[in-house]
């Protein structure tokens, strides 16, 4: 694959934040994550991002180049800071699930992510995997029955009006009338639907604040790698310094399991 963006000669050629103080804000972050692990005698630089899916059942260009374009970033981090680099990238199949996808699909598209990580020494965790101890504390079977408890939850529950009047609540409705397909096709889920937006947003909402809770548990010592913008990001990311990167190519941060190559592959 031919990307420009995977050849940057410096970190920022990466970064997709807009705005110079956001940029100058991140990397002062990771700057300061250096340091701290430095003084701490440590020779080890982690980093996390989330990896979603949908309809894909197999990789296309845009997700090589989202991953090469990764991989470079983390190259570059290493080279300016001659310090190793450790990468986990967790999928999100909690999110995959209270989306609506099938398990037999993205599973495919999964096990060829989890091959290209492999060959690139680079680890991959389920973020179901992650919140077991919760499952498993209230006494619930897997991750479907979770997801099934937040899916009734979002009908009965309120949305705060902190939520509802926040900015980043109403670019997730907006997501969710693209990507949930449990509320764009919500005819075949029955009871397990999403009647609106609203609902949608408030379960993802939801899952993600029990995600971030184990997140940031289990990986306080990482770096946050994200497509999501500074206004997404205030409900749902773990607080962890963070860089916001370019996905396919530069001025893209489209999150690469949304997008297809081939428009005709999407059903």
């Amino acid at each position: 694959m031919n990307s420009n963006l995977r050849n940057g000669k410096t970190i920022g050629s990466f970064l997709a934040a807009k705005k110079d103080e956001v940029r100058n804000r991140e990397i002062s972050g990771l700057e300061n994550y250096v340091k701290a692990r430095k003084e701490k005698g440590k020779k080890i630089l982690y980093f996390i991002q989330y990896w979603g899916a949908s309809h894909k059942d197999s990789l296309d260009k845009y997700d090589y180049e989202s991953l090469f374009n990764l991989f470079g970033l983390l190259r570059v981090i290493e080279k300016q800071y001659k310090m190793e680099v450790h990468l986990t990238v967790i999928f999100t199949d909690s999110h995959v699930l209270l989306n609506g996808y099938k398990q037999e699909i993205f599973k495919k598209y999964y096990k060829e992510l989890k091959t290209i990580l492999n060959e690139f020494n680079y680890s991959h965790i389920l973020m179901s995997e992650i919140l077991m101890p919760f499952i498993r504390q209230h006494r619930m079977k897997d991750i479907n029955d979770l997801i099934i408890s937040i899916i009734d939850r979002s009908k009965i529950n309120e949305v705060s009006t902190y939520v509802q009047n926040n900015h980043s609540f109403e670019l997730l409705k907006n997501s969710a009338s693209k990507h949930s397909y449990r509320y764009s096709n919500n005819q075949i889920f029955g009871d397990l639907r999403f009647d609106t937006t609203e609902q949608s947003a408030y379960a993802y909402i939801e899952l993600n604040q029990l995600e971030k809770h184990f997140v940031e548990k289990n990986y306080s010592q990482s770096v946050f790698l994200t497509y999501t913008s500074d206004d997404e990001k205030e409900l749902i990311a773990p607080n962890l310094p963070s860089l916001q990167i370019y996905s396919f190519r530069k001025g893209i941060r489209s999150r690469p399991w949304f997008s297809y190559f081939n428009k005709e592959e999407k059903k």
